[in-house]
């Protein structure tokens, strides 16, 4: 049997870190995730996580699915 893609998810929403807001420390999530604000830590999930145009994040992360729209530093591992 062939896997099939994944698809990327954005209509569960988990959480979000608004273009107002800034988190520092550690992120785990379930379903999707958007970043829009700024964010330092790590960034540990399974799901989908969606930095935004006005997104920055300076972390460790891995994720399943990452889309980035915006700035990210650091070390990035998606499967």
């Amino acid at each position: 049997m062939k896997d099939r893609p994944r698809e990327l998810n954005e209509t569960k929403l988990a959480g979000l870190i608004d273009m107002e807001s800034e988190f520092k420390g550690d992120l785990t999530f379930k379903g999707s995730f958007r970043i829009e604000g700024t964010f330092k830590g790590t960034i540990n999930s399974d799901s989908l996580l969606v930095v935004g145009e006005r997104g920055k994040v300076e972390a460790d992360v891995k994720v399943g699915q990452l889309v980035i729209n915006g700035e990210v530093r650091g070390t990035l591992q998606a499967s």
